[in-house]
């Protein structure tokens, strides 16, 4: 028989009142639309597709000598996103549509959006067409890693992909993080794109006697609005502090096809242990980062339990 979520203890759930505030994100990122019908908004007016060709012709044309086609019009369709031009929910033009838009071939457009469907930044849809996938880049929800542009102020975006949900029997780091569960404890693997430049590869662990509910949310739920706010959404848990331990290790193999390195080859591995403000621990994860000479701010408004310190 399936077990039924319970609550979290009560001295998970109450919070003080002293949140943690996040650094402001100085970039301004497209925030989801409200939905309606099946989850998804209604395709774009034909204003909108005028204004979407408009800003696509000038990143192509600012971008010409930058590389292939198709990669040229994926950075042109992220920076749509991140500028507000696109939001999440939008259904895109069809292919064709698009392709006559931009001056583009049909193949090229194709290549296009393959790629950043793979990438989580879209999802397509047998029958319904091409949507813009829940942007994640907010304040509250970076505030305990930041991938920076070259100006080292300028938040990147990212975009997360769920790839898959389960309740793990076996012991680990996270089970001597969150503690004994005697339902076992819920991964959540995802794949995080930043900036349609590179992959890295998520595991998020919480206790499964507390938290099993969220195998049963809407996977398009959790890529819109991150897991920090499933938790308070959910079960009225706030993380206001983490621990992060960040090592160069081997790449493992069930790893390497997300972020694209050789199984073995050296990566950037960032464990995070989220407490909630009495020091109750609440989540683990970990985020395998591929070589990148992208600047990354591990800094933060961080405040280490006094359990943890040592």
């Amino acid at each position: 028989m399936e077990s039924r979520a319970r609550s979290p203890p009560a001295e998970i759930v109450q919070m003080d009142g002293q949140e943690m505030k996040d650094n402001k994100v100085k970039k301004s990122v497209a925030r989801p639309p409200r939905k309606s019908g099946r989850g998804r908004t209604a395709a774009l007016s034909e204003e909108r597709r005028d204004q979407l060709n408009r800003y696509l012709h000038r990143q192509l044309a600012r971008d010409s000598k930058s590389g292939p086609k198709h990669q040229r019009l994926q950075t042109a369709v992220v920076a749509a996103i991140s500028e507000g031009v696109l939001t999440a929910g939008d259904q895109l033009p069809s292919e064709p549509e698009i392709a006559t838009g931009v001056g583009l071939s049909l193949g090229t457009v194709r290549r296009c959006l393959t790629q950043l469907a793979n990438d989580g930044v879209v999802s397509r849809e047998h029958g319904r067409g091409t949507f813009i996938s829940g942007v994640t880049l907010t304040e509250n929800e970076v505030w305990h890693m930041r991938f920076l542009e070259d100006d080292l102020v300028t938040v990147r975006p990212i975009y997360q992909r769920i790839l898959g949900r389960e309740i793990l029997r076996e012991t680990g780091p996270w089970s001597e993080h969150l503690g004994q569960s005697e339902e076992g404890y819920v991964r959540v693997r995802r794949a995080v794109n930043v900036d349609s430049l590179f992959v890295c590869h998520s595991d998020f662990y919480l206790r499964g006697d507390h938290y099993s509910r969220v195998l049963d949310l809407d996977p398009h739920e959790i890529e819109s609005v991150g897991l920090k706010h499933v938790l308070r959404l959910y079960f009225n848990v706030s993380i206001t502090r983490v621990q992060k331990i960040s090592q160069i290790l081997p790449t493992p193999d069930d790893v390497t096809p997300v972020i694209g390195v050789q199984p073995g080859h050296p990566a950037q591995r960032v464990e995070i242990r989220g407490f909630a403000h009495d020091n109750q621990p609440v989540s683990y994860q970990v985020i395998w980062i591929p070589p990148t000479a992208v600047p990354l701010d591990l800094s933060g408004p961080v405040s280490m339990p006094s359990a943890v310190k040592a």
